[in-house]
């Protein structure tokens, strides 16, 4: 009987520590998805964010035009003629205000964690663009090289 005991109450840890394992591990998806959720809220409210900046109004009929392209483009999930048009943007620095840089910059770095997000739940559009903005920038790395 002796032995049944010791049997007994050295199972009931292992038992008690798998439903503690098990809990941590609901504790773990559950916080994985919870901040799953708020980063793709929080990108969607920025992408918002740089797409409403005030900040082109006042700028030069050409800046506006490419900003106004740029912004057509990302609101039709046109990521590589996006990418194109910020690229501009980008080079025509010497005739963008500071705060117009860094809504350039801003849209750059939203729209690549569109891009990515897209491309990683499988959007074929998105991987096609991964691809256009990969030889986009090795290009223009090519060109500020020469």
């Amino acid at each position: 009987m002796k032995v049944n005991q010791l049997t007994l109450i050295g199972r009931q840890p292992a038992q008690a520590g798998r439903a503690n394992a098990k809990m941590r591990l609901t504790n773990v998806i559950t916080t994985i998805l919870l901040a799953a959720l708020l980063t793709a809220c929080s990108r969607k409210a920025s992408l918002n964010s740089v797409l409403d900046s005030k900040a082109f109004d006042s700028a030069p009929a050409d800046v506006q035009s490419t900003w106004r392209a740029a912004v057509s483009d990302l609101q039709t999930n046109g990521y590589a003629p996006a990418y194109v048009e910020l690229f501009k943007l980008q080079s025509m620095d010497n005739d963008l205000a500071p705060e117009q840089r860094g809504a350039v910059e801003s849209a750059i770095t939203t729209v690549s964690a569109k891009v990515f997000d897209a491309a990683g739940r499988g959007d074929p559009a998105a991987l096609n663009a991964m691809e256009e903005i990969r030889q986009l920038r090795s290009d223009r790395a090519a060109g500020a090289k020469r």
